[in-house]
């Protein structure tokens, strides 16, 4: 994975995905002692920047492959990204999503056009099955992660903040799986390998952090958290050797430090951040990454598909 794949990326999606803002808040600034700035990928067309990476690999697919459709397991924005991208383009998508899926993430999917089939307790299980129906139908699996086209489509949101952040210090971003990072870790490291890079993760489910302290990929014990967009076992082979040469620092932050970032968004900033997304701004309040005073330091948030219910919760 290069800058170049990335640039290419760039290009080839930039008429179908939103260049969304990243604007600076003083608010937020204020409760750090530095400048703080929000990159919001909650204002894609799906809600979350995984339209980026989804897009960028189903264009890469050749026109004889596209007539046997795409499949893909995720349990909400990758399913979304996927459906919505291949039925723009006429490309039949199915979507395996765990049976405990909720029915709201269920019906936006569908709503694009997609075909869901609910399997098994878990994304695991889940993956499972579209590996099976990869192998039955010849459809072309999109992987929400370990994959080198979508970590070079997640990797555009890295482009885009050095041309609008130039004076960027510290760029914070949210990890699951690793794609996301990876990708915009390789961009603005490239063009500005002095900005310092920190990786976060729910306390709960530390998947990079495991991986970083032994050395190699590992699977991290179940766990329970609010910030289900991130909440993985395991990261991928190919992000992972990404993140070891690129990303500076992983930090982690528990569940109610999320919950009240989530909240502070929605009061101050008048924005919807999901869980995972606002694990960013709680790394950045709860002093997990030192000295940021007087830095201009960059948030993304990944995405805003947050249940309802769990909101008013």
């Amino acid at each position: 994975m290069d800058l170049r794949q990335i640039e290419d990326a760039r290009a080839r999606i930039r008429e179908h995905v939103v260049q969304t803002p990243c604007t600076p808040s003083e608010v937020f600034g204020d409760l750090f002692g530095g400048n703080a700035w929000f990159k919001f990928e909650n204002l894609q067309r799906t809600g979350s920047f995984k339209d980026r990476g989804a897009l960028n690999r189903i264009l890469a697919i050749d026109q004889a492959d596209r007539t046997r459709g795409v499949v893909a397991a995720s349990a909400g924005n990758h399913a979304q990204g996927v459906a919505f991208h291949a039925g723009r383009l006429g490309i039949a998508a199915t979507i395996v999503m765990p049976e405990r899926t909720p029915l709201v993430k269920v019906a936006n999917t569908e709503s694009f056009g997609a075909k869901v089939i609910l399997h098994g307790a878990t994304y695991d299980e889940a993956m499972e099955e579209a590996l099976r129906l990869e192998a039955e139908t010849g459809a072309t699996l999109i992987h929400p992660f370990d994959d080198e086209h979508v970590i070079a489509g997640q990797g555009t949101i890295g482009l885009e903040l050095v041309e609008q952040v130039p004076d960027m210090d510290v760029l914070v971003v949210p990890v699951g799986g690793g794609g996301l990072i990876a990708g915009v870790a390789v961009a603005v490291k490239s063009l500005r390998p002095q900005v310092r890079l920190v990786g976060v993760e729910a306390e709960r489910i530390p998947a990079a952090l495991r991986a970083r302290e032994a050395g190699r990929v590992v699977t991290v014990p179940p766990g329970e958290t609010i910030a289900d967009g991130i909440a993985l076992r395991r990261i991928g082979d190919l992000t992972f050797p990404l993140i070891e040469r690129w990303v500076d620092d992983l930090v982690t932050v528990q569940e109610e430090e999320i919950a009240s970032a989530v909240l502070l968004l929605l009061e101050r900033e008048k924005t919807v951040a999901e869980p995972a997304a606002a694990v960013t701004l709680a790394a950045v309040l709860g002093g997990r990454i030192p000295d940021i005073a007087g830095r201009n330091v960059v948030m993304v948030l990944s995405g805003g598909n947050i249940d309802v219910n769990l909101l008013s919760r």
